[in-house]
């Protein structure tokens, strides 16, 4: 016969509890911790290459998203929609040699003449003020084209025009020195199709040179040894000439537009380059309709700057290819993910006239040069800010998430929003109430019922939306422990408390346990509740041991 002592029995039944309690913690706290993770790990975009923005890497171009506009644009608001502001205007109007770049900071402007001095301004946003820079010692033409590398330098193509044969002119201009520099010439003539851009892929300058009366080739230049490199031209393109541009739009693409290579016949064709194979692939056409794109023909990504962003390339239509004297206004995005094109809200100032791309970055806004005569509407020389709309954001609210209560237990949650907006409040996706045209609110529920509830304020106006959650638990004080010592305010149940709110409502796997618990365990607190003998019996043989455990690994 096997003599049972009830001390043992005690601890073996309290040992197996805090076993599989501890296995919940620690597979749950895998399982946190593995969420965390980069499975796929940091990868760049091939050997040897810095990850300059590896946001962009995110971008799936052909993807079986929605093609429609409206869900773009919804879905972009911070990006896509908002309203031009006119800013100072630049000195003088534009020129036959004339392009803008940005650089993050600053806005910089070039623009020449056919005879008389060149100009080169800065622009500094914050106190909306044009600055006279140098010039090089050679004249802007027909062609110019900036890049910014992202740090300190400005590569400049002249430009040339058509009575030019041979014009191959490549400078730098270092920004911080306001210093010009002549660098090696570029390997083919330039003139009117020419187009300039940085690739952060590489941090490589990539350039469209020549024009119709020139032909056009397409190249490369190394900045570490100076050295260019031609690489292939679109095989489905004649040249580029009026209106062409170039943009790097993260990864291993470059975007392409060939302007008004026939001069008076429209033309709205869109490639994209891959840097990896030296292969091209036409895209949809930009939609310039009749008039094709025009002289000022422009296209910016600023995926860089703003990664919410990074799917969208902007652009000007330029004007009309069949007549240069009639401006442009439309404003698009191509979309990268979908390979379509929006309307944007139309420039107020109309481009043309000159060659030059009129797009550039600065301070967080998008800006546009219109760089015309003096003759045309708003003088030429109009210069215009894109004020992107921004979403609303909650900056404060309460109580920190997660929430714990019991049943029956009132509770308020809180938010402050930095727009007017309307606010729908949910709970587990059912709305319980609604606020309009507030800057801050609250709700408060006044019957909570037992269970684990998401509770979400939801908020919104015409510029986007914004959402703050909690994870609201509510539980009964009658449960098993609880029915065992007969009150829900005994030291050793805050115990319990403790180590359910630190080590299981911490983690996906931890919740779920509780969850399970709360199902069955009222039925089984009642039973006990209920019944003196079994009250004792499960406080001393159960709970007792499982709290002392517990307070082991709290503390």
């Amino acid at each position: 016969m096997i003599d049972h002592n009830p001390k043992i029995e005690k601890w073996k039944l309290a040992a197996g509890i805090a076993l599989i309690v501890i296995s919940l913690f620690f597979f749950a706290a895998i399982a946190d911790v593995g969420a965390g993770e980069n499975g796929g790990g940091c990868c760049t975009w091939h050997d040897g290459d810095k990850d300059y923005y590896p946001q962009v890497r995110s971008l799936v171009l052909a993807s079986d998203s929605d093609n429609s506009p409206s869900s773009d644009i919804t879905e972009a608001k911070s990006c896509l929609a908002g309203a031009w502001i006119r800013k100072d205007d630049t000195p003088k109007q534009g020129g036959v040699g004339e392009a803008v770049v940005g650089t993050g900071d600053y806005i910089y402007a070039a623009r020449c003449y056919t005879t008389g001095s060149c100009d080169y301004w800065q622009y500094n946003p914050g106190t909306n003020t044009w600055t006279s820079k140098s010039v090089p010692d050679q004249r802007f033409k027909n062609g110019l084209a900036l890049a910014w590398n992202g740090k300190n330098y400005i590569y400049v193509l002249l430009g040339a025009a058509y009575g030019d044969a041979d014009r191959r002119f490549f400078y730098r201009y270092n920004i911080s020195s306001d210093v010009w520099g002549m660098l090696n010439t570029t390997p083919h003539p330039q003139g009117a199709g020419d187009a300039l851009t940085w690739s952060g892929y590489d941090n490589q300058i990539y350039a469209l040179l020549g024009s119709n009366g020139h032909s056009t080739a397409f190249a490369c230049y190394n900045a570490s040894n100076g050295s260019w490199c031609n690489l292939t031209f679109n095989p489905n393109w004649t040249c580029t000439d009026d209106g062409a541009a170039l943009v790097w739009a993260g990864g291993e693409y470059l975007y392409a537009l060939q302007g008004e290579w026939q001069e008076t016949v429209p033309c709205s064709n869109f490639a994209r380059y891959n840097i990896s194979s030296d292969t091209w692939v036409d895209l949809a056409d930009i939609p310039e309709g009749e008039c094709g794109v025009g002289d000022g023909g422009s296209l910016l990504w600023i995926g860089n700057w703003k990664e919410e962003c990074a799917n969208y390339i902007y652009s000007l239509g330029g004007g009309c290819a069949e007549n240069e004297n009639v401006g442009g206004y439309n404003f698009y995005s191509y979309v990268i993910s979908n390979n379509t094109w929006l309307n944007l809200p139309s420039i107020l100032c109309p481009v043309g006239k000159w060659v030059g791309n009129r797009l550039g970055f600065a301070n967080s806004h998008l800006y546009y040069w219109q760089g015309a005569p003096a003759t045309w509407d708003c003088g030429g020389d109009a210069f215009f800010m894109f004020e992107i709309n921004t979403p609303p954001e909650i900056t404060y609210y309460a109580p920190e998430s997660p929430v714990n209560d019991y049943a029956g237990a009132n509770r308020t949650f809180e938010i402050t929003i930095t727009q007017t907006v309307n606010v729908s409040w949910q709970i587990n996706g059912t709305e319980v109430q609604t606020n309009a045209s507030v800057t801050e609110t609250s709700y408060t529920n006044t019957s909570a019922v037992n269970g684990i509830w998401n509770v979400a304020a939801i908020v919104s106006n015409a510029n986007g939306t914004g959402m703050q959650t909690w994870t609201w638990t509510v539980t009964s004080p009658c449960f098993i422990a609880t029915a065992a010592y007969g009150t829900p305010l005994h030291e050793d149940i805050d115990v319990l408390r403790d180590f359910r709110d630190k080590y299981l409502m911490s983690n996906p796997a931890g919740r779920a346990f509780v969850k399970s618990y709360y199902s069955f365990s009222p039925p089984l607190a009642d039973l006990i509740m209920d019944n003196a003998g079994l009250r004792t019996a499960v406080r001393n043989a159960f709970v007792e041991p499982l709290v002392d455990i517990t307070r082991r690994l709290v503390e």
